[in-house]
Order: C-alpha cells, then structure tokens, then sequence
C-alpha cells in the first residue's frame, strides 16, 4: 500500500526514491530529488508454510506459496473494502476504517475444481460480493455479516450464507463479473465469458433475465455513470473495445409540455410516459440496447473509467504511442479534455485529483510511478516523456506480480491528524501475488 508519509523519513528496505537517477527517454542522468508523498508499506503478508499443513480438510505442501489470485475492493464513505480469492481456495475479506483497527476474515470454499472462483466483484457500498465459478454458477458472498457477525443487512438472499444464484445451462467460462445497481434498486450481475456472451442476472430474483452475444472471448468490463446515462465498457481478446448502455433517462418535460398534454388528452387519465429506458424492461432486439463497436479506437487502446475532481471520466490508454487521453464520460463525445505522455509499457493507471499512479517496467523491474497530472500533460503528441513529470518511483521486489491497484479517499480531518496538510492526497492499495 502506498500511502501519505508522516514523516520525511524513509521507510526502512524499501526504495522511495523522488525522480530516477535513471532517464526514462535514456538520455542524460539526473541528479534525483526527493518528494516525500507517499510510503510503501506492507500491510499483509500471506504465510508460506514451511511443511505439509491440514486445516479445514485442505492440505498444501509448503514448497507451493499461497498468493493472491484475485482481488475487488470497494469504497464508501471512508470505509475501505477489499475481498481477496488465494491460489489454496480461501477468501480473504479486509476492511480498513480510518481511526479504528483493521478487520481481516477468512472465508473457507468449495474443494470441487468446478466451483473455483474465476471472476469477483463487489457491491457499490461493499456489503455484498458476488463471484463466478469454473462451472458457470454464481453465489453471492454476505460480506458484510462476515466482518460483523452480530449485524445483518435485509435482502432477499441469505444473510448468513452463501446464495447461489440459477443459471441456465454452462455456455462457457467466466472470464469476468461486476455488480450493477439500476435506478430503481434492481441489484444485477453482469457476467462475460469465453464465448463471447454477456449475461445480465437479477441478483434478488436468482434468475437469468438477459443476454447477448459478441463472438468474442471478454476480457474486461467497466461499468461508466454518466449524468442521465448509465453503460458499459467492453474489451475483446481481440482488443475490439464495445459500448452497452444499460440505462438511459429520457428528457423531462417541462411545465408547458407537460400543461398541453393534458388538455390535448382533456377528458381522460394521463399516465406520463416512464423517463428511464432499462436494458432489463425491454424487449430482445430493441435498437437502443444493443452492443456497439468504438471504431475511433484500435486494438492497441485499453478503454477504462476513472474519477477524479468529483467527475467521472473514460480514459483511453494508447499502448503504442504511450499516450493517456481523458474524456467526458459521456457515450457521444470523444474529444479529449486532457492528454497525457507516460512511460513505455504501463498498466494499471490510476487517476487522481492532480497525480497519476501507473506500473510499468524498467529494465526487467517493476516499478509503481507517481507523476503529475500537470507535468505530464502535453498538447503535441510528438512531445517526449517530461523526466519532472516523475514525482516518486517504488520499485517493487522481484518474482511479484500486481493484479489491481485501488484508491482509497480518507476525510479531511483524519489526513490532518496524521500528515502535513500539503501532503493530503489519497492513499493508494497495491495488490500482489508472489
């Protein structure tokens, strides 16, 4: 986890370096300067057995480590939640609250290979986790029964056990899953998988209730709220980056419209026409919510939602030019509001308020770079890397391997008690697997 430094110490064996003293364009050196922002702290280690252990009726060798193979967090408020899949079968749930201790449960699963979790995702406020198996079924996991025991929230699945959610028959793996909440309070389940099908489940009614077909293996889906607006990202192994609106508000009338209706209509009940268009409340085929290709982007750009500035925005990450642009998160607009140049080869890009966080690798080492927004901006896409825009480097220890880097806000008055008010930015979670 990176996070704000309270002191201008370094964090003893870990590299906090300010700007490299190794170019990114490989031009000259330059003497490094120190920006003490951020600490690279571990906040937990899995155990690595030293011989043959059995607990729970699992047993693993010590030769084989146990590391993360999944991760999904969610933030609301100042609560932080993250839950973990382990390559020996077990879930990890965390939760981080400013001021009060950190909680951390495990979470025994299925010894069945067909019930191995491949995808996981959260619910927006974190209580609630959903994940799919090997064999195609869903179960929705109570996080929030887990971390307290004694609380329990209302919904028509299980509160104190997993709930399996019924599917139709298995039409391929599940490659990726996240949880959508609709206007109207419908919890659902989006589901892509190998073959090329997205598949929307109704999580309080435990039933499939749509699905569609793009003949290419998903990668990713990215869910982007817009202002009257809701739809989804989605990128092929083919690199193909698709559009999927979920739900769309219609324009209100306003009081004159609205006055002419009804004396037009004089004599009998008006019933106003519903403003929200559902993808859930239509019927198959219909125009609007069917999936649709981004022709302005290549195979070489990676379609992601970030948020920073209290705004949502849809970030397009060209790998062969090295080049970030950021849009207005809306469907139809694709001129950029910013444009940044970052480093050769990175991944998992991070926007905040004024810094960027992003991993790439550096002569065969990972490293976790902290640039500003407003160093790295450019106007001339022929403009190089700016050395000045590197704030931090960290690189990290060799033979791990990042799987999600995460945000994490905390409010005004516990940054204030902890660190110098210059330094309030947020903190970053960096998961690993070894």
């Amino acid at each position: 986890m990176a996070r704000q430094r309270s002191t201008g110490l370094p964090t003893q064996g870990v590299p906090t370096q300010g700007i490299p003293t190794i170019s990114l364009n490989d031009g000259n050196v330059k003497e490094p300067h120190e920006y003490p922002l951020f600490e690279l702290a571990v906040l937990k280690r899995l155990r690595i057995p030293d011989n043959k252990v059995v607990s729970h009726g699992r047993s693993y060798v010590g030769q084989n480590r146990v590391y993360i193979r999944l991760c999904a967090q969610r933030q609301r408020g100042s609560t932080s939640v993250t839950i973990m899949v382990c390559s020996n079968g077990y879930l990890l749930v965390r939760c981080d609250d400013p001021g009060k201790a950190s909680q951390m449960k495990q979470i025994p699963w299925f010894q069945n290979p067909k019930k191995e979790i491949l995808a996981i995702a959260l619910d927006p406020s974190g209580r609630q986790a959903v994940c799919a198996c090997r064999d195609g079924s869903l179960y929705i996991i109570p996080v929030y029964t887990v971390l307290n025991q004694s609380t329990g929230v209302k919904h028509s699945w299980k509160s104190n056990d997993l709930t399996e959610v019924s599917t139709s028959s298995h039409r391929g793996i599940p490659t990726k899953i996240i949880w959508w909440t609709s206007s109207d309070g419908r919890n659902v389940g989006i589901v892509g998988n190998g073959n090329g099908e997205i598949v929307l489940f109704d999580l309080g009614l435990r039933k499939e209730v749509k699905s569609l077909w793009l003949k290419e293996e998903i990668l990713s889906l990215d869910i982007v709220q817009h202002p009257g607006l809701c739809y989804l990202i989605i990128q092929s192994d083919l690199g193909t980056q698709w559009g999927l609106i979920l739900e769309k508000t219609r324009r209100k009338l306003n009081p004159v419209e609205r006055a002419n209706m009804e004396i037009t209509f004089a004599g009998f009940e008006v019933i106003h026409p519903q403003h929200a268009l559902n993808i859930l409340y239509t019927q198959e085929g219909h125009s609007t919510f069917q999936p649709y290709c981004f022709h302005n982007f290549m195979d070489v750009v990676t379609l992601t939602t970030q948020s920073a500035m209290d705004h949502n925005f849809v970030a397009a990450h060209d790998y062969s030019s090295n080049i970030l642009k950021i849009f207005d998160s809306s469907i139809d607009n694709w001129l950029p509001l910013h444009v940044y140049r970052l480093p050769p080869q990175c991944s998992d890009i991070l926007l905040t308020d004024k810094l960027i966080f992003a991993l790439y690798n550096h002569y065969g080492v990972t490293v976790l770079g902290i640039f500003s927004s407003h160093m790295s901006e450019i106007s001339d896409h022929n403009h190089p890397v700016k050395e000045d825009a590197l704030m931090q480097k960290f690189l990290l220890p060799s033979g791990q391997t990042p799987i999600g880097i995460f945000k994490c806000s905390f409010p005004v008055e516990y940054l204030d008690s902890k660190v110098a008010p210059n330094y309030a930015q947020p903190s970053t979670r960096l998961e690993q697997k070894k």
